[in-house]
């Protein structure tokens, strides 16, 4: 009886360090391997951003009202190209964002969706205007009603 118990436990023994085993040669062999999906460089998997950010902050009168709306931007675009063509003509830019500026009343400017219809409207009037594949987003530095 006392040698099958001391037979038994020494099984155990040997089954736990085949599985301990077992595991730590998948973990060395995945690392050799490289299972993770990296391809050992952290720097080489940067993504190339586009961007213009106004300058300066605009400021213009809101449609049918004595107040004012202050705004500030940054336009995240698709390549390079539409970047130099953001800041070559950013007279014309401003002049598109003074005017989709001005065409909302002070009630829209107190919805809780002017982000986004400001957003629109600058997307379609940029796109159509401008020389541009497209804009991948539009950021408010400053929305400012006064």
């Amino acid at each position: 009886m006392m040698k099958k118990k001391a037979l038994l436990i020494l099984m155990i023994i040997l089954m736990s360090a085949i599985v301990f085993l077992g595991g730590v040669g998948v973990m060395v062999m995945g690392e050799l391997l490289d299972f993770s999906g990296r391809d050992g460089s952290e720097s080489s998997t940067q993504i190339e951003e586009y961007k213009y950010a106004m300058p300066t902050s605009i400021i213009t009168n809101i449609k049918d009202s004595r107040k004012y709306v202050k705004c500030k931007l940054v336009f995240k675009l698709d390549t390079f190209a539409d970047q130099e063509e953001f800041e070559n003509r950013s007279y014309i830019v401003n002049d598109i964002i003074i005017g989709v500026l001005r065409d909302f009343s002070e009630r829209e400017y107190e919805s809780y969706n002017i982000r986004q219809m400001i957003t629109e409207a600058l997307s379609e009037k940029l796109t159509e205007t401008l020389d541009i594949t497209g804009i991948r987003s539009i950021y408010f530095e400053e929305l400012i009603t006064q």
